[in-house]
């Protein structure tokens, strides 16, 4: 799993060699550094640790994008030039990819000074991004090379384009995902079109089958997330006993069919989320 370290530039002379230092000592496959047209030295310093350095029109967006397409690996991490990664970043990276569920992750911050504001407010920054599920450029996001470019890699604003990518990641990620709406299989509950003429218990066996043949075959789909939406609520149990161990299963929520299937998608949403690669801080 080769990382590659894309770090966007403009004007970082004062701080671009403290990052370099640190980051080279991590040993990554490769490090590339996109500048966005500095003028002061900090191409210079740059070019004096031996690291691959482009040029590229300003805009941090289109900066990232030059370097992610030039780059080899497999892995790729946005670093800003402020920003130092603790020392085990490239091991963590490769055990939270490690599992095929997650296409990317970020880091925790924690911010350098002596002010006890800035503790609090590092910790808000990762409480925010745990909540929303949202990462920002400061907490070194990273992401599967495929997935960068499935989802056209970072969107060309002058501002926020690491929370309009991380959203974009989020939607293109998880595509897959399959819900079956169900309505649990109890005598004169079903379909009454059934009857005659079967009887109630007859047509929710019928129904019974029916369902656990579906769910079945949809356990031979590849790498895709398998959900049951249940109603009623008090059938929880009779659904849990029917359905194959890969699903999970949740009660519907909502009046109507729409209602219903929004709060599904919600959920299959917000299970992503739950699982989404978190490694540790980074300065």
């Amino acid at each position: 799993m080769n990382i590659s370290v894309i770090i966007p530039v403009l004007n970082e002379a004062r701080t671009v060699a403290v990052t370099l230092e640190a980051l080279i000592r991590l040993s990554p496959h490769e490090i590339i550094v996109v500048d966005g047209g500095s003028t002061d030295r900090t191409a210079e310093i740059c070019q004096q640790f031996g690291v691959k350095v482009m040029a590229s029109a300003p805009s941090r967006a289109r900066q990232m994008n030059s370097g992610a397409k030039a780059a080899s690996g497999d892995i790729l991490l946005f670093l800003h030039a402020d920003t130092t990664l603790p020392n085990s970043a490239f091991d963590d990276i490769r055990l939270a990819l490690g599992d095929s569920r997650y296409v990317g992750g970020r880091f925790d911050v924690e911010l350098d000074g002596e002010h006890w504001m800035l503790k609090v407010i590092g910790a808000m920054i990762n409480y925010r991004s745990h909540l929303s599920k949202v990462s920002t450029g400061d907490q070194a996001i990273f992401v599967r090379r495929f997935v960068f470019e499935q989802i056209g890699g970072y969107p060309d604003i002058p501002l926020m384009e690491d929370v309009a990518f991380d959203s974009n990641n989020t939607m293109a990620t998880r595509a897959n995902a399959l819900a079956v709406m169900a309505k649990a299989p109890t005598a004169g509950a079903v379909k009454t079109r059934l009857v005659p003429p079967l009887t109630h218990e007859q047509a929710a066996d019928l129904t019974r089958a029916l369902l656990q043949d579906q769910l079945e075959h949809l356990t031979a789909l590849g790498d895709v997330d398998l959900y049951v939406a249940f109603t009623p609520v008090d059938a929880a149990s009779l659904v849990q006993s029917m359905v194959p161990a890969r699903f999970q299963c949740f009660c519907q929520r909502g009046e109507s069919l729409g209602e219903r299937m929004k709060e599904v998608f919600a959920v299959a949403i917000e299970d992503w989320f739950s699982s989404a690669a978190t490694c540790q801080r980074c300065r």
